[in-house]
Formats: C-alpha cells, structure tokens, sequence
C-alpha cells in the first residue's frame, strides 16, 4: 500500500493510491443510486481494460465506463492487497473489541486501534469506510443496505460482519473530524491540434502549476529510474506543454495586477494597446515557434537522458572489468608468494625456482604496464566519445524536429 501511495499518490498529499480515489469518486458522483453497486458484477473484459491501465500507472477515463465495472475494480484492488487493511497484528484486536464492549467501548476502542495503524492503513479504512456509508445512505435506490455492503466488504477485506456493523452503526463516532475531499486531477491536453481551456483566475493558475510540477517531477524521478515507456515519455511532453502555458498565464496575470491605475482619458489608448499586444501574444505563428521550440528542448533532453543511463551502464561494465583484473593480480600475487615459500622450504633445484619467480614477477609487470596504459588509452577515448556524443545529440535534435516539421507540412497539406 505504501509503495502504491508513493508512485502513484495525487499532489494533495492524501495517502491513498490514485485508483481507489479516482474509483470511489467516480462512484459517488455516477452510481450512487445504482441498484446493486458493489454487489452486480461489472463487464469483465471492461475490468480487465481498466486493471491493466492502472498496472501502468496510467489516468484512464473512467466515464467511459458503467459505475459497475468501476465498482468492481476498486473491489478487485482491495482483494488483492498482499497485506490486511488492519495489519495482521492489530486486525484480531478488532474482533476483540468489537465482540465485548458497550457502544462506548466500541467506538473508543476502535479509536485506538486506528491510532495505531499505518498512516496510509488508517487513512484507507476511514475514506473506505465513509465512502460505503454514503452509499447506505442511498439504500433506497442501490438497495444496499448495512448488510448488503457486508456480504459485499467481508470477504474482500477478510474482516468480520461484527467489525463491519460496528463500522458502520457508529460511523459518525469513530471517523469525528475525518474530512474527505474531491480529487482534482491535473488538466490535460493530448491533442496538439486543440487547445484545453486553462484557468483565467491567478489563484486557479498557481494551483494548476503545482498540479502540473508535481506531475512532471515523478515523471522525470520514474524516467531518470530507468523506466522505458512511451506513454511517459508522451505524457512528459504533454505536462511540459501546459505548464509552459500556465507559466505564461501568470506571467501576465501578475503583470496585470501590478500595473499603476491611469486616468480615465488614457484607458481607450492603453485598452487599443492591450487588445494588439494580446493578438501579437497569441497570434498563431508565435504559438509555433514557441511550441518548436519546447519539442526541440524536450527532444535534447530525451537524448540526454538515453545517453546518461548508457554511461551508467558502461560505467557498470568497467567496474566488473576492474574487479576482475584485481582478482588476476591477486592470483598472480598468491602465487607468487607460494613460489617464494617453497623455494625457501627446497633446497635441490633452487636455480629452477628462482628462474621460474622471476618470470611470473616479470610477467606481473608487464600486466601492470599493459593496464596502465589500457586506464590512459581508457580516458582519452572516453573524453573523444563524449565530444562525440554530444555531436551526436545536437543532430538527433535537428533531425527529428526536422522530421516532426515534415509531418505537420504533411497534415498540413492533406487537411481540405
């Protein structure tokens, strides 16, 4: 759970992976009143569609999908869970307090086992369990009731009816001071060919920023990992795109706001002005030469980071190509030494020996000198490679924003 919350958890800080935030909020807002939610199976093929996107750790769109199959992935999420939702030491506790208390007892003792569990354990059972008691709450129309969403939770959570009862009767006592809040997920803008409507508002602006930076430096902390994926790939140029718009937003937002106020007779002058910069601003051939511009940046640093995970790799190499020629020589010097002792220990043939540890000694320095001038030959070519690859990566960029042009000419010409 905590491992789901950390590569996965939305920007607002609330530990809770993106799949049961996004699923339980999609349920409340479109299958509240849904007969059997949670209870009627939904289509599998669907469930399966929507568990791989979010094995990728991609944001589907659940609308295109019936509350049911909604429901039924965050049910097969919660089943799946390698460990229990109470921990395996505190989840027979529960039964204990559930089983021989007083509705006070109850509700005090289920406070303080909740204190002690995980944080991302605690914040998971109390949304969990508020989520559900919205839904009892529209018994009359889903038809779950206490006992229906029960049968439902008992064997997925592997949790007690007792403890689910208690749960439920006493909601309001044991969650006192428990708020839950609607996610708010970043904007997007897949398309290139359309534009998104972005926030006007200056505090709506800077929200969305933190959105969109939060979003684009999990993206480079995953990619910098090691993580071959396109989507990520498309999904980093995707976030770099708006938030160049967004900076530029409040870039004029507060350039606006710290203007001095003009008299009245200066306003048609200084609104005709405004109304031509705003066209210059956003006229189509700037927009393009700035969009190039962001697609050349984003493919260099594409390069570059392709080019840092092969040095790594051969910096790898070459570590286990050092620690092997250290193993040689440590033969070489353990062998030597066995010579020296067992020509000391025989007396007949000491001109044999003698002759034959001398050899090794100099065929010992000969490797010394052979690898010291491999380390030198080592670093000159690695410096030559390197001039090289930058070469390299400044002519993959022209190249492919060259051939990025040549499709949107392409486009261009075939659109009627």
């Amino acid at each position: 759970l905590e491992e789901a919350v950390a590569r996965t958890g939305y920007h607002d800080g609330i530990p809770l992976p993106a799949v049961v935030r996004e699923c339980m909020d999609f349920v409340e807002e479109r299958g509240i009143n849904a007969e059997g939610i949670y209870r009627i199976s939904g289509i599998k093929t669907k469930m399966d569609e929507l568990v791989k996107m979010y094995n990728r750790e991609e944001t589907p769109e659940l609308s295109k999908y019936e509350p049911h199959t909604v429901a039924g992935v965050l049910k097969a999420y919660l089943r799946e869970l390698p460990d229990h939702i109470f921990t395996q030491q505190l989840s027979g506790k529960f039964e204990d307090v559930a089983a021989g208390h007083t509705k006070q007892g109850k509700v005090k003792g289920f406070r303080e086992l909740l204190a002690k569990l995980p944080e991302c354990n605690r914040c998971l059972v109390s949304w969990l369990v508020l989520h559900f008691d919205q839904i009892i709450r529209h018994e009359q129309h889903s038809k779950m009731t206490i006992q229906n969403i029960s049968i439902v939770l008992s064997p997925t959570l592997h949790i007690s009816h007792r403890v689910l009862n208690v749960f439920f009767c006493y909601c309001k006592d044991i969650f006192d001071g428990v708020q839950r809040q609607k996610l708010v997920k970043p904007m997007r803008w897949p398309d290139w060919d359309t534009t998104p409507n972005f926030p006007s508002e200056s505090s709506e602006v800077i929200d969305e920023i933190r959105r969109q930076e939060f979003l684009l430096n999990r993206l480079h902390s995953q990619l910098q990992a090691g993580c071959k994926d396109r989507r990520k790939d498309e999904r980093l140029w995707e976030v770099q795109r708006i938030l160049t718009q967004l900076k530029r937003l409040s870039e004029t937002t507060a350039a606006a706001s710290e203007a001095p106020p003009t008299g009245d007779e200066d306003v048609p002058d200084q609104l005709e002005e405004q109304v031509e910069e705003d066209a210059e601003e956003y006229d189509p051939d700037v927009i393009q030469l700035l969009l190039e511009q962001e697609r050349e940046a984003l493919v260099e640093q594409e390069e570059l980071l392709i080019m840092q995970q092969e040095l790594r790799n051969r910096i790898e190499s070459e570590h286990e190509e050092v620690d092997r020629l250290k193993g040689i020589l440590a033969d070489l010097e353990n062998q030597n030494q066995h010579l020296e002792s067992t020509s000391i220990a025989t007396d007949s043939d000491g001109s044999n020996d003698e002759a034959e540890i001398e050899e090794l000694c100099r065929i010992r320095d000969e490797l010394l000198r052979a690898n010291r001038d491999v380390e030198r030959k080592n670093e000159a070519l690695n410096l030559s490679i390197h001039d090289e690859r930058e070469a390299v990566v400044e002519a993959r960029v022209r190249l492919r924003c060259m051939m990025y042009k040549h499709q949107q000419a392409i486009l261009e010409d075939s659109s009627p």
